[in-house]
């Protein structure tokens, strides 16, 4: 059953989204630059490789980074216990301090980093609210969406899914985070 959820749901929910006239939903990011797929194994294995052999699975949620060229952003993919190899289901993105790159478990891209929404770091409040919208919730500098009670995640019985902006004291974007909550 869980191997049917991975690889149906991202691609169902993109068709819904995109076919719907529920113009209030905001679109939901699955995708980091075409490389790394939330809960569908096989693409992020076709695009990565076995990226599940390279994680920390010392942490209480395994995970691996991913290095931008320019050693300046990095996005962290997490894995939850009992997934199929390679199922990836939070992503965050940020800018790099020392600790990241001092840390084994990661993997150089060639590019910086993009969600299929468009969302990137540096990206002003006002870029972000016409791409998505207004937030669920507005708390100081984050801007959360939740889609926890829509139609769609429902309909599929899937777990939460949530995005998290935060911006810096000029209001451009400086970390995201997208993806399935823990079961």
């Amino acid at each position: 059953m869980m191997k049917r959820f991975s690889l149906l749901v991202p691609a169902t929910i993109l068709f819904i989204i995109s076919n719907c006239s529920y113009s209030a939903i905001p679109k939901m990011d699955l995708v980091l630059n075409d490389l790394v797929y939330l809960r569908d194994p096989e693409k992020t294995q076709e695009k990565m490789g076995a990226i599940n052999q390279m994680m920390d699975f010392q942490a209480d949620y395994p995970f691996i980074y991913l290095i931008s060229i320019d050693n300046e952003q990095y996005a962290k993919l997490f894995f939850y216990p009992g997934d199929t190899p390679n199922t990836i289901s939070l992503i965050e993105i940020g800018y790099v301090d020392n600790s990241i790159l001092s840390d084994l478990h990661k993997i150089q891209v060639e590019d910086t980093f993009r969600t299929d929404s468009g969302l990137y770091l540096g990206m002003s409040e006002e870029d972000l609210k016409r791409k998505k919208g207004d937030p669920t919730r507005e708390d100081g500098q984050y801007y959360h969406y939740q889609w926890d009670e829509t139609f769609v995640l429902s309909h599929f019985n899937t777990p939460d899914y949530s995005e998290v902006v935060r911006f810096s004291k000029d209001r451009k974007v400086d970390y995201i985070r997208f993806g399935f909550d823990y079961p």
